[in-house]
């Protein structure tokens, strides 16, 4: 029996990637919310706060439940579609076509397999708009079969011809067709225990749908630089896997972790603090020019050397007046963090280690 306090935790907890729906064994549901993070970014997972109890005694098919879908099917034989539905199946199809479509390198129009290359997108158009309006046509007490949103998504030929990027009119004629005539109940039984399976299931989905669409964004995916200039983001991540800043967070990480071999937790965060400067001391150090091996009375004297060298009184013009003021106002405050943390004590304990 699935517990209402536990399937309102996982909702909380990780609600947005389905595990409350995963949970009870709502599998398509769970891959929904995976997959558009809580259902159109959120949306659906506010929605559920007052859902929940329902999917609770639909997974658990209890007497209740069942006199009432009972009553329900009685009175339409045939399931309505409430909003949600209808506008998830449009958002789902067109979401997996454009994720679909994502795996496609950029194409010239006049190369010599332009043909090809337009055969393939809309291949992947109708094929994304079907798979994406079925998974949301089977979500819950309704069903559907594969072959009505296929049908939808072939009526939209003619305008994929014409325009091979036309991915919304392909979703929407899938959800129209698939709305008028796709939707069934589902039969009245109780849900299978068999979670391992439905986990698995979902495991597939999530892998699928997360490989597909991270090899989109690797290989075809660009940023833009300066506003203008557009690198592919696999050069991009290359560039930034040899950078100096990636390379000192990882001798940083590095550091800690032979912190951690060398002397346990106890140390790992003393060293924590000096590699990533937790106190800003070492970001003072460098705004006065002064090694971390410098003596309380070097640090005053040069706080007060630099202190008298960028005063604005000094200055006579507003722009010079400005500039100093900015450097000041650093100056005191790295003197200021100094005053505050830095002890040759500290110091002499740290690196006597």
């Amino acid at each position: 029996m699935a517990s209402l306090l536990l399937t309102y935790l996982l909702w909380l907890c990780g609600g947005v990637f389905g595990l409350h729906h995963l949970y009870l064994g709502r599998v398509y549901h769970a891959f929904v919310w995976y997959s558009t993070l809580g259902g159109v970014f959120g949306l659906g997972w506010f929605r559920e706060l007052w859902r929940i109890p329902e999917y609770v005694r639909s997974s658990n098919a209890d007497k209740m439940y069942r006199t009432s879908q009972l009553h329900r099917i009685g009175l339409n034989p045939n399931p309505s579609c409430g909003i949600p539905r209808f506008l998830g199946m449009f958002v789902m199809g067109f979401l997996t076509s454009s994720v679909l479509c994502g795996i496609l390198p950029n194409y010239e129009i006049d190369g010599p397999g332009y043909m090809f290359y337009r055969f393939c997108s809309i291949v992947l158009i109708l094929t994304g708009s079907s798979l994406g309006v079925y998974v949301v046509a089977n979500v819950g007490v309704i069903q559907c079969s594969p072959k009505y949103p296929v049908y939808g998504a072939l009526c939209s030929l003619p305008w994929l011809l014409y325009s091979p990027e036309n991915i919304t009119m392909a979703s929407t004629l899938s959800m129209l067709f698939t709305w008028w005539s796709g939707l069934r109940w589902k039969p009245l039984e109780p849900l299978k225990k068999n979670r391992g399976s439905k986990f698995l299931k979902f495991l597939m989905l999530a892998f699928l749908w997360t490989s597909v669409l991270g090899y989109g964004i690797y290989f075809n995916a660009s940023v833009s630089i300066n506003g203008e200039e557009r690198i592919p983001i696999r050069v991009a991540l290359g560039n930034f896997f040899s950078s100096p800043a990636w390379r000192e967070t990882k001798d940083s990480f590095y550091k800690i972790y032979e912190a951690y071999m060398e002397g346990g937790w106890d140390y790992v965060f003393d060293d924590a603090s000096d590699i990533f400067d937790f106190s800003g001391e070492i970001a003072a150090f460098k705004v006065i020019g002064l090694n971390r091996n410098a003596t309380n009375e070097e640090i005053t004297k040069k706080c007060r050397k630099l202190s008298a060298q960028s005063h604005p009184d000094r200055f006579k013009t507003e722009t010079a007046k400005h500039e100093a003021q900015e450097k000041f106002i650093k100056i005191q405050d790295a003197c200021s963090t100094l005053t505050k943390y830095h002890s040759k004590g500290s110091r002499t304990q740290n690196h006597g280690r």
